[in-house]
């Protein structure tokens, strides 16, 4: 996927408000029927994107998205979890001046495809040189027990998240005075636990499952 980022203003207290669209998106690799049907369903997602708000410290403090009307719940939860990816690569700085070395945490609550969760992002200063700064990152995710809402759902059945927990580690390399990471790359691994309820079947049914998920972004 490309995307392109336009700054639109810089206020006097350092904010910035950036807009962000995605541009192009390509599947390679895998069958060619499969990579073809994907392309296609992917590609509602150019022009899609929106506008972005952050402190000069890199802390973000409002976020726009704007999806077609008609979107699929799908590509809908595919934007979502690049967007919450795209925060979690932004790598907010500390108040305080910081080497080599140094390492701070930012606990947020935040929401993923319809889901409440807790995310704690844990930044490390590894390399610094040259008005570039290179940070090692490590991602933890949970949720509590909650009920799922998904208009995908068939009448009659419910589905409650029982658990959810997320561990990541990455590396983010930046030059201090742009936007976007110069590179980044970001492995998250997601186990989830749900159970289905079907209207008059006394017994639910437990569902396991395991994602990963691997971002590399590459500013030009």
């Amino acid at each position: 996927m490309t995307f392109e980022l336009t700054v639109t203003e810089v206020a006097d207290n350092g904010d910035i408000e950036y807009e962000l669209y995605c541009t192009q998106v390509d599947v390679v690799g895998g069958a060619p029927d499969v990579r073809d049907i994907v392309q296609a369903q992917l590609q509602s997602l150019v022009g899609t994107g929106g506008t972005f708000t952050i402190d000069n410290r890199g802390h973000v403090r409002s976020a726009n998205m704007v999806l077609p009307e008609n979107a699929a719940p799908a590509l809908q939860q595919v934007f979502e979890q690049l967007s919450s990816s795209f925060e979690q690569l932004s790598t907010p700085l500390p108040e305080e001046a910081v080497g080599i070395g140094a390492q701070w945490s930012l606990v947020q609550n935040i929401n993923v495809t319809a889901i409440d969760l807790t995310q704690n992002v844990t930044y490390e200063l590894v390399q610094l040189q040259d008005n570039v700064a290179t940070f090692n990152i490590e991602v933890e995710q949970f949720a509590e027990s909650q009920p799922i809402v998904s208009p995908e759902l068939p009448p009659g059945v419910t589905t409650t998240l029982n658990s959810m927990d997320s561990k990541g580690v990455g590396q983010v390399t930046m030059q201090l005075d742009r936007l976007m990471p110069v590179r980044s790359n970001l492995s998250l691994q997601t186990n989830t636990v749900t159970s289905v309820r079907e209207a008059g079947v006394p017994e639910e049914t437990l569902v396991n499952s395991m994602m990963t998920m691997q971002m590399d972004v590459e500013s030009q």
